[in-house]
């Protein structure tokens, strides 16, 4: 064997090494980094409570009242949903039957809440929080 044979055949074998090391490297690290914060997961009908901040909500028609929402920082996934996919949501439109409850949160616009209520359906099987109580 020659000189140029040997040192062609001992970079090959020191490449070889570098890339079995690193593919047993990357093999040790998590396929996907963890959440700080773990969804919240909850069904239809189920009453929660959940904090954040009231802000309006734009119409989808005229005819639809869904003029608020709550932006939360813990993600939430209402399952079953319409998609059939578990997607986590960071904000839900609320509503309520009971004015007093609407105008405390026209009156909370802006402002970090605590609302409770129950998961509900809505148009074209959009889900909402029908509202029962709201705190400061």
């Amino acid at each position: 064997m020659t000189k140029k044979f040997l040192k062609q055949y001992f970079i090959i074998i020191l490449a070889s090494a570098v890339i079995l090391e690193s593919v047993i490297l990357m093999s040790l690290l998590p396929t996907k980094s963890p959440s700080p914060l773990q969804p919240l997961t909850v069904s239809p009908a189920q009453e929660v409570e959940l904090v954040g901040y009231v802000r309006r909500h734009e119409r989808l028609a005229p005819d639809i009242a869904e003029d608020f929402q709550l932006d939360f920082s813990i993600p939430l996934i209402i399952n079953p949903n319409a998609s059939g996919r578990l997607i986590p949501q960071n904000s839900l439109v609320i509503n309520s039957r009971d004015k007093q409850i609407l105008n405390l949160i026209e009156n909370n616009l802006g402002q970090r809440v605590t609302v409770k209520g129950i998961i509900s359906w809505g148009y074209a099987e959009n889900q909402y929080l029908e509202v029962s109580s709201i705190t400061r």
